[in-house]
């Protein structure tokens, strides 16, 4: 479910214009006007009676008089009504931007979904604009019909109305649109299977009978009685919980509570924000139809997970080892010497002379194949070509650890093809040569693999640990780093004496040697790193998680992950004068699992929504005209009042997330 935006609630404030004062001067001078022309027909003089039949202008002005009444009364009815519809939300509770199936989706539940979404897009793009320090895709300085959008071919074959989008705001509109009608299918199906409705749950009511009333939190909900005959009703907070109800209760009062201290009613805080129409009763049944979508579609997840048991899952990680296998590689590339195009060189000649120039870096390629039979003439070649390619060779210096890859490299090599991109795009869990080369059954650690990318690029590939599926493990350690004494003023880094090296590695040994003599459990090991490490893991007990994403050096995890490591397993490691002892407490199981249940789960819970929607019953018929017209209201919302509030939150906040936790 997502959390009301509480924080925007309660700070968000669009001024409002009366426009009473103008009316009632506007109706006062109407008034005086009729008054004076009184006055002035009793103050003429009389004169004599003159027998003759009445004019025409003897009409006139008894007639004006009734024209300027009735001007004026309609005015003041059709200002009295302006006020109460704008109010009451007349328009947006009662026009529809789109139906699914027989039911309607409002403008009032339009523009909540909208801004929500707006928010959403903002959240996440805001988290790319704090990491590259520019927009990527989406720039959340500037509103979403302020920037253009084309759809993919894939968006299109999904969806045709794709290829008529033309700004942000066009997705943003059909998506919300779309997951409306989502929410709407998911709660109605939930409703069925719980046998509390035949086929909707959805009330149509006369208007008429809903009176004005007030609520258990004191808000009025006003009626619309005198203005519309019918209106449709979802109620899905009956539905929920005591639990679920609770939470939303929780949500509401203090959201209640946080306008009141500004003199601020829910409901004027929600119109605010939302439009006109929102009010306290749409967000809670708007919420706990969320609730009741997300607990079927939870439900149906897990049902289709628990179809993908290890057996099976095993099984489909067997016949893709290059999808879900782990492979720990070595790797350098070769750039190939591709000549440039000469003046007044033809097309022809020039591709001709560009393919014998590749074919001739391919064979030097081939040739220094010749030279590596091992890892270690392996990294001799990585660091000549290294060096060869560096844009100043004077200054290079070769690292043997950045050749490794390792704990899911798979990708990398997948990547390394004759094919193009566009042709790899078109082909179906594609598999490159050398993919299928490293991640063979038959591949050995030692084996040496050249293989070439379309680009005419030499990638030289040594097998470290041929493939096979991580297991993540959990470990316990205890930091015993020198305590340094002094710095490097050049580098503010900490440098250690002989001394200072050698009292740590001392220490560590003691350490150890008390751990050996004591009861030898995690427990025991667990206080003895709440006393003596210096590691951040400390106040846990030096528990460490290692994960296919872990950081630590590579001693530190071929230790830990080593296919023969067991339960109470110790060593004590010393990587860069920093001391480590280690104690293994388990191995977690294997990841594949994990992997493979939740991808096949997912694509069966979507393929069951897609056919879901899909039925008639679903059928989503969007009218485009009134939902066009929503759009620009909400667009314009976000320009004069959303988009500068989070800019402005954005600015004085050291995370972007804040806004939106």
């Amino acid at each position: 479910m997502r959390e009301i935006q509480l924080h925007f609630i309660r700070n968000c404030v669009i001024i409002a214009k009366s426009n009473r004062s103008s009316r009632n001067i506007l109706t006062k001078r109407g008034i005086e006007n009729m008054d004076k022309q009184k006055d002035t027909t009793k103050a003429k003089p009389k004169k004599r009676k003159v027998s003759h039949k009445k004019g025409r202008g003897d009409r006139i002005i008894p007639i004006i008089e009734k024209i300027i009444a009735v001007v004026l009364v309609l005015a003041l009815v059709s200002l009295v009504g302006y006020t109460v519809v704008v109010q009451t939300g007349f328009i947006e509770k009662t026009f529809s931007v789109a139906k699914t199936g027989d039911e309607r989706i409002d403008i009032a539940l339009y523009n909540y979904s909208y801004r929500q979404a707006y928010g959403n897009l903002f959240s996440q793009y805001a988290q790319y604009w704090s990491y590259l320090g520019a927009s990527a895709g989406y720039d959340i300085e500037k509103a979403p019909s302020d920037q253009a959008y084309v759809a993919s071919d894939d968006q299109i074959a999904e969806f045709p109305e794709a290829a008529g989008w033309k700004t942000w705001a066009d997705v943003l509109e059909f998506q919300t649109i779309k997951g409306l009608q989502r929410s709407i299918a998911l709660y109605l199906t939930a409703k069925e299977m719980e046998g509390t409705v035949e086929s909707s749950s959805v009330v149509t009511v006369p208007v008429s009978s809903v009176a004005a009333t007030t609520n258990e939190y004191g808000a009025t909900e006003p009626s619309t009685s005198a203005l519309t005959s019918v209106q449709t009703i979802i109620s899905p907070y009956n539905s929920l919980t005591a639990e679920e109800k609770a939470e939303i209760d929780a949500q509401i009062r203090q959201a209640r509570e946080d306008n009141a201290a500004q003199n601020i009613s829910l409901n004027a805080s929600l119109a605010r924000q939302y439009g006109h129409g929102f009010t306290e009763k749409v967000l809670r049944n708007q919420m706990a139809l969320e609730i009741l979508a997300n607990r079927l579609a939870q439900g149906k997840l897990e049902e289709f997970r628990k179809v993908y048991t290890d057996a099976k899952c095993t099984e489909f990680y067997k016949a893709n080892l290059v999808k879900y296998g782990t492979l720990d590689y070595r790797i350098f590339t070769k750039l190939p010497d591709i000549p440039e195009q000469k003046d007044g060189e033809k097309d022809e000649a020039f591709a001709k002379r560009k393919q014998t120039a590749l074919e001739k870096s391919k064979n030097a390629a081939k040739d220094i194949l010749k030279k590596i039979t091992d890892e270690k003439s392996f990294l001799a070649q990585a660091e000549i070509q290294g060096k060869a390619q560096a844009s100043d060779k004077e200054k290079y210096e070769f690292n043997a650890a950045e050749t490794l890859n390792s704990y899911g490299g798979s990708s990398n090599i997948n990547a390394i093809s004759e094919k193009t991109g566009d042709e790899i795009a078109k082909i179906e869990d594609f598999q490159s040569d050398a993919a299928k080369w490293a991640f063979s059954k038959d591949r050995k650690a030692g084996n040496i693999g050249l293989y070439f990318s379309a680009d005419g690029t030499a990638n030289f590939i040594y097998i470290v640990r041929p493939v096979y599926s991580f297991t993540p493990a959990t470990v316990r350690e205890i930091v015993i780093a020198p305590q340094s004494t002094s710095t490097d003023s050049s580098t503010s880094a900490s440098t250690y004496t002989d001394a200072e090296v050698a009292a740590a590695k001392k220490k560590a040994q003691d350490v150890l040697a008390s751990y050996n003599k004591g009861k030898k459990t995690a427990e025991s090991f667990a206080n003895l790193a709440k006393g003596n490490s210096s590691g951040s893991t400390k106040d846990d007990g030096g528990v460490q998680e290692i994960t296919s994403s872990a950081t630590q050096d590579a001693a530190y995890l071929a230790w830990a992950l080593h296919t023969d490591r067991k339960p109470g397993d110790v060593t004590l490691l010393t990587i860069d004068k920093t001391n480590y002892i280690l104690y293994f407490e388990e191995k977690g199981k294997e990841t594949y699992f994990d992997t493979i249940a939740t991808e096949k789960s997912q694509a069966d819970y979507s393929k069951y929504e897609k056919e879901l929607l899909a039925q008639d019953r679903f059928e989503l018929s969007i009218k485009y005209s009134t939902a066009h017209w929503a759009t620009k209201a909400n667009e314009k919302w976000i320009r004069n009042t959303a988009m500068p509030y989070y800019l402005n939150q954005m600015q004085n906040s050291s995370s972007s997330s804040s806004l939106f936790g």
